[in-house]
């Protein structure tokens, strides 16, 4: 029997050492749950950086303890084989998303592979973040508000007619989902970069947001 599991994994903050548990995980834990010890085990790590691709036997191997700014993927391996096999790839994308892919060949092997994806996500909950709400279903259309209440007061003032407005509520709601997907992307990997562009931006965002609800709340208060 084969059983094939491919699962998201919530958005994460991917450092070195939640990768290391994820191997120390596959080497300790996994042979346990998949009870085949005659396996021939295989376990690898790949780093794709922009100008290419460095493997490795393990992430341990890796000299530093932040990835390079350039990094695109982290994914780490972990294969066997014979007549009970099973393979576990697990990836982060930057800015994208993390998934788990495992196949198991054997008995069992709903049950297995279903227990391994628990022990995956449990490990990477530990450094889970909140940026996967802001790209849900039930969030991300909010990510348009800011345009169409600028658009809206621009409208109501008689600065632009209505085509014009349409046109600024949607090259700004664009604009707002960018940034959102740029300073809050579902996975993050550590960099090494000594000034992060991305943390300045965050940094101002979140002045601009407490600015404008400070200021409305001033005004209401004092200057009714």
């Amino acid at each position: 029997m084969k059983y094939q599991l491919e699962e998201k994994l919530p958005s994460c903050h991917v450092k070195k050492e939640m990768l290391k548990k994820l191997e120390e995980y596959f080497q300790n834990k996994a042979p346990e749950i998949l009870k085949n010890s005659e396996a021939r085990v295989c376990s690898c790590a790949r780093i794709k950086e922009e100008m290419g691709t460095l493997e490795l036997n393990s992430i341990s191997e890796y000299q530093h303890e932040k990835f390079s700014p350039s990094t695109k993927m982290i994914r780490l391996q972990n294969h066997s084989y014979g007549s009970e096999s099973h393979s576990i790839d697990v990836y982060f994308y930057k800015g994208g998303s993390a998934t788990c892919d495992i196949s198991i060949t054997g008995e069992n092997p709903k049950e297995k592979a279903i227990a391994i994806f628990n022990g995956v996500k449990e490990i990477v909950d530990q450094y889970k973040t909140y940026h996967g709400l802001l790209h849900s279903r039930l969030v991300s259309w909010t990510h348009a508000l800011p345009g169409a209440a600028f658009a809206m007061y621009l409208y109501s003032k008689n600065y632009i007619t209505a085509g014009p407005a349409i046109g600024v509520y949607f090259v700004l709601s664009i604009l707002s989902s960018l940034v959102v997907d740029y300073v809050y992307p579902k996975v993050d990997i550590e960099s090494s970069a000594v000034i992060s562009p991305k943390k300045i931006f965050h940094y101002i965002l979140t002045v601009v947001v407490i600015g404008i609800f400070v200021a409305g709340f001033i005004q209401s208060r004092f200057f009714k």
